[in-house]
């Protein structure tokens, strides 16, 4: 059963489209100040659906959220929260297309979905040029705390910790800042691409290590050059040998 819930989109788009999905079957989690899992019965195609109050970003699994349905261009907490708990994250126009086509259309063309948790398992640190420089944004220090621990990941409240996966550092002049005890960081914007799935888990890059098999490459090429070396300089003495037998 797909449950949907809609945000970000002004009051009468919202209401267009939360008609059309309840027409095709979905079953609506709604954002309107009812009481909680209290049913309600759409007067247009007369099918039940859910109408709920997610209060949070953990409601979209408490209130298990299966799609969520989004402008592209849109950040919220919401949106970022099931980007990273694997939900679908849908654009308005595949509602649009599954009313054109009578039915629902497969989501791969109008969004997507993560294959796998970036922030479950893992610890971040936020330094405290991260959380000014963040202060009064919606995606604050607070509001980062909650995404983390929502998806299964750890904060650590200790300043200067080495012992963090991810530290989140200011930015300026388009470049992060250096951390405290070194260690990977994390812009916001780095953040945001790994709860989203589009940035890899692995990390700051390290210095790449040669495989086995590239070592013994590198080496016997290396003793090949040697060896010719040697051979080049006998090759003037060998020569001159001859031409003094030939004399």
């Amino acid at each position: 059963m797909i449950r949907a819930h809609l945000t970000g989109f002004e009051a009468s788009l919202k209401a267009t489209l939360k008609s059309q999905l309840v027409e095709l079957g979905v079953t609506v989690v709604d954002d309107v100040s009812v009481s909680r899992n209290a049913p309600s019965t759409s007067a247009s195609a007369g099918l039940p659906h859910s109408v709920c109050v997610p209060q949070d970003v953990s409601d979209i699994q408490k209130r298990k959220v299966t799609h969520l349905i989004a402008p592209s261009q849109s950040r919220n907490m919401k949106k970022l929260a099931a980007q990273a708990t694997q939900r679908w994250v849908l654009s308005d126009s595949w509602v649009t297309a599954c009313t054109a086509a009578g039915k629902l259309l497969p989501e791969q063309k109008y969004g997507a979905r993560g294959s796998a948790p970036t922030i479950a398992g893992r610890s971040f640190e936020m330094e405290s040029a991260f959380k000014l420089q963040h202060a009064t944004t919606a995606v604050n220090a607070g509001a980062l705390t909650k995404l983390i621990t929502f998806c299964g990941g750890a904060v650590m409240r200790r300043a200067g910790s080495t012992a963090a996966d991810y530290k989140l550092v200011a930015e300026r002049r388009g470049r992060p800042c250096k951390a405290s005890g070194g260690g990977a960081t994390l812009t916001l914007e780095g953040f945001l691409a790994l709860a989203s799935g589009t940035r890899s888990t692995r990390g700051a890059a390290k210095k790449r290590t040669p495989a086995r098999g590239e070592a013994k490459v590198a080496s016997a090429r290396h003793g090949t050059k040697r060896k010719s070396g040697k051979g080049e300089a006998a090759k003037p003495e060998g020569s001159a040998r001859r031409r003094s037998r030939r004399g």
